[in-house]
């Protein structure tokens, strides 16, 4: 399955069906000749809502591959084994202090 998260104003957005080349592509295509495109999306989780969001030149969008499902549709996890920590673990929630983390101090 081919889904494109558009991130626009802070909110998240999807595309189905299409990769983020793609929609890159149409939305440069779109501005070069117009200035202005509608870009349709959908809105939440379950059963999505449509929603058409206005893009100019000066619009700051982010444009991310969804990588939730692989193209067979074998769902993907990534997940860490048991032994590998992303910031170790934190031993005292008020101070601060996460263990496994060396030459950071709390502000």
């Amino acid at each position: 399955m081919i889904r494109t998260i558009v991130i626009y104003d802070g909110i998240e957005y999807t595309i189905s069906k299409e990769g983020p080349d793609a929609v890159r592509e149409r939305i440069r295509t779109a501005l070069a000749s117009d200035g202005l495109m509608w870009l349709e999306v959908n809105r939440g989780d379950g059963r999505p809502t449509p929603a058409l969001l206005l893009v100019s030149r000066s619009s700051t969008i982010a444009l991310v591959a969804d990588r939730d499902a692989s193209d067979d549709g074998d769902p993907v996890r990534y997940r860490l084994e048991e032994d590998e920590h992303l910031l170790g673990t934190v031993d005292d929630v008020g101070s601060g202090h996460v263990e496994g983390m060396t030459g950071i101090e709390p502000a």
